[in-house]
């Protein structure tokens, strides 16, 4: 069975089957679903759908669409509504409530969110010079209600997820399937705001997550953007003296990539990694279509295929 991915945003609910090609992954079908704002409840940091019945029936339309029937299937959130933070801990419960309830403790000092309303995922991280405690994590955390409507639209229809990740994630498990000794940079740029997502042998050492304001010129994003890289580059020589940091790659749309390229130029004094997109790329696109809108479902599929 072919790899299913959908993907959402504030506009659409994305569909897309992937099936294993001579060069890599091939896009077999695309489908999209309109959605408008009555659909959306706010459910911090994120969004909800305002109900699960009218959820539900843009799935099914969807399903309806498919050539085959979905039983499982990953689901693709843009980044500013499941995030993550970094967290220093000592030796943490292996019961996952207590676990989760000592991280949630820790989290009302980090994130403007009521942790008790998040679900929350645990990667064990680089540990950095000086820290103050014995360990450290990357955090990720969604709106628990938004997470159990998408479960439960999906589930009403036989379908079930099995994994739900932000874009920047798919992406950089793709790219980091890719590079034998688990260095990544990635610069990311989708639905107004900018991701930096940083690893060092596999382990996550840095991730940066930023609205970029819409009433911003060009000269304001770059300086911002520029003034981004400059911090993560201080702090990586800072606290993690060991790592350097590997060329980025960039998953920017087209028009703004010279742009990027003299950000990334000004900010980290390097040059984006050639071809190193290569994993985000799926064969079977339509003439004229950006891999770079595709590029989260693909790095989600090849998650499910590897």
């Amino acid at each position: 069975m072919p790899p299913h991915v959908f993907a959402l945003d504030d506009a659409a609910l994305t569909f897309a089957a992937f099936g294993r090609g001579e060069t890599g992954l091939e896009l077999r079908e695309l489908h999209a679903e309109p959605l408008d704002a009555g659909a959306w409840v706010a459910a911090p940091p994120g969004r909800a759908p305002a109900t699960a019945n009218a959820f539900a029936e843009r799935v099914a339309a969807l399903l309806e669409r498919a050539s085959a029937p979905v039983r499982q299937a990953s689901l693709v959130l843009p980044d500013d509504w499941l995030r993550a933070v970094f967290v220093e801990h000592g030796e943490l419960p292996r019961q996952a409530d207590e676990r989760d309830e000592v991280l949630r403790f820790k989290l009302r000092r980090l994130v403007p969110f009521r942790p008790e309303e998040l679900r929350l995922e645990l990667l064990p991280a680089r540990a950095l010079a000086g820290q103050q405690e014995p360990r450290r994590s990357l955090v990720g955390f969604a709106n628990e209600l938004a997470l159990a409507r998408f479960e439960e639209g999906f589930a009403r229809h036989g379908v079930e997820l099995g994994q739900i990740v932000s874009a920047g994630t798919a992406m950089s498990t793709a790219l980091l399937a890719r590079q034998p000794a688990g260095d990544l940079l990635l610069l990311a740029t989708a639905n107004g705001s900018f991701l930096l997502s940083g690893w060092s042998g596999g382990e996550p050492i840095v991730y940066r997550q930023k609205a970029l304001a819409p009433e911003w010129d060009e000269a304001t994003r770059r300086e911002v953007l520029v003034r981004e890289l400059r911090l993560t580059q201080a702090f990586v020589e800072e606290r993690l003296p060991q790592v350097r940091l590997p060329d980025p790659v960039l998953v920017v749309p087209a028009a703004e990539e010279a742009l990027w390229r003299e950000i990334v130029d000004a900010g980290l004094r390097r040059d984006p990694a050639p071809a190193a997109h290569r994993a985000l790329l799926a064969t079977g696109l339509a003439p004229g279509a950006d891999w770079r809108q595709l590029a989260p479902l693909v790095g989600a599929a090849s998650a499910e295929v590897r």
